[in-house]
């Protein structure tokens, strides 16, 4: 089921999971360093074509590495250490190699141009011969592929030649997680409306409207059209018809203990004086969980104890889920 989501957040965009595009709030920290909106489901701003990177020459796609290490929200933290120089790691996803450069694990954003472009830990002992399935333009040879060996927080060190078979844990992405919260959608609203020549104009008005919202957390469609999703933090039934006064499609409102959309962007902000340091890759907020989602080169324990203290004035450790891009080849997962 996809979705989409309205958000008041304007700014640079990166598509996650295929086909789907960034929730409102979602704020990317690329390897380059430049600030962009990220995220996951299907979502975009009413009235707001999220398709290409306005800050850049082409779309950007999330094809980093997969299957990477999850510390799940206000779990404890994992007990190993990239630090550890005996550590295997392992990643897969795009592997880039300009001319005369040495190749790259891509981990972030990968902007589809051709060649793409993208950046990440250099490879050492990388062969394109064990990546047979690779192409190369204008002086840039690229392929997806598997690595293993260990990472010096700059380099990752192969132990083993590359393969180009997927991680055995990465598995599909998950497209049910955007659901309907009611099952009344149109009460209060008009079960016959939809599109015609005010659609644009009300989309628009729900994004404000959404912005004002008190207690707002997220929102996102799950009809894949108009049947609009949102949480809140106080009193459902008022935030229903504070939305009703602009919107008569299809809406449904819950409340939930989570943290508001502010208190997110607060995190991120937070989160972003300290990215190089930690090696963060992306930031998310919203989606149908209302979690604040870190990407990382590992979330090792240290990396997720650092994470979680940065957001600390913010966010508790139960609303933060660190994903690292790679993940021991043993041991805690």
């Amino acid at each position: 089921m996809t979705a989409r989501q309205p958000g008041p957040v304007r700014g640079r965009t990166s598509g996650r999971r295929g086909s789907t595009r960034p929730p409102a709030l979602t704020l990317a920290l690329a390897v380059a360093g430049a600030l962009a909106l990220a995220g996951c489901g299907t979502a975009s701003e009413p009235g707001t074509d999220h398709g290409a990177d306005p800050g850049g020459d082409a779309p950007v796609s999330d094809t980093g590495p997969g299957g990477g290490t999850t510390a799940t929200a206000g779990a404890g933290l994992p007990s190993w250490s990239a630090r550890d120089p005996d550590l295997l790691l392992t990643g897969h996803g795009l592997v880039l190699q300009q001319e005369g450069q040495p190749p790259e694990l891509c981990v972030g954003g990968v902007a589809e141009s051709y060649p793409p472009q993208c950046g990440g830990p250099e490879l050492v002992g990388f062969e394109w011969a064990d990546a047979p399935e690779h192409e190369s333009a204008s002086g840039v040879t690229w392929g997806h592929a598997t690595v293993v060996g260990t990472f010096d927080g700059a380099r990752f060190r192969l132990t083993e030649p590359a393969s180009q078979e997927p991680p055995e844990s990465r598995g599909e992405p998950d497209q049910t997680g955007f659901p309907q919260l009611c099952d009344d959608p149109f009460r209060d609203g008009d079960e016959d409306w939809r599109g015609g020549p005010g659609a644009e104009q009300a989309m628009a008005d729900l994004g404000r409207e959404l912005e004002a919202l008190d207690g707002y957390v997220t929102s996102w469609v799950s009809n894949g059209h108009d049947l609009y999703n949102v949480v809140v933090t106080g009193d459902p039934e008022s935030a229903h018809r504070q939305l009703r006064e602009v919107w008569a499609g299809g809406l449904c409102v819950e409340q939930r203990d989570l943290p508001t959309q502010q208190q997110l962007r607060a995190g991120q902000a937070e989160l972003q004086a300290v990215s190089d340091d930690l090696g963060v890759l992306s930031s998310g907020g919203g989606g149908a969980d209302g979690l604040l989602h870190v990407g990382v080169l590992v979330a090792d324990g240290p990396t997720v104890a650092a994470v979680r203290e940065a957001v600390a004035p913010h966010l508790s450790p139960e609303h933060v889920v660190v994903e690292g891009a790679l993940r021991p080849v043993t041991g805690e997962r």
